[in-house]
């Protein structure tokens, strides 16, 4: 496996819960940030404007979304994630 990314729409109309995971030794390569960036965009024609995502605490470049302007990113994890 490279890599394996999908989303799922929630129960709130335009948003859905976004899943990804690369192979280990090929993170930092930039294979998610480009796979976000496709589901961003198949989600936006299927009118999909926000994805909720619980990311790993210390998944920094992650938690970040360095490199993905286009995807709205919290300021941090959630509590109890």
């Amino acid at each position: 496996m490279v890599t394996v990314a999908s989303y799922d729409g929630l129960r709130e109309p335009g948003a859905a819960e976004i899943s990804l995971a690369v192979a280990d030794d090929l993170q930092r390569h930039g294979i998610g940030t480009r796979m976000l960036e496709q589901l961003a965009a198949l989600g936006g024609e299927r009118g999909i404007h926000r994805f909720d995502a619980e990311v790993m605490p210390d998944n920094y470049p992650m938690l970040g979304c360095s490199g993905m302007p286009a995807l709205p990113c919290g300021a941090g994890p959630r509590s109890g994630s």
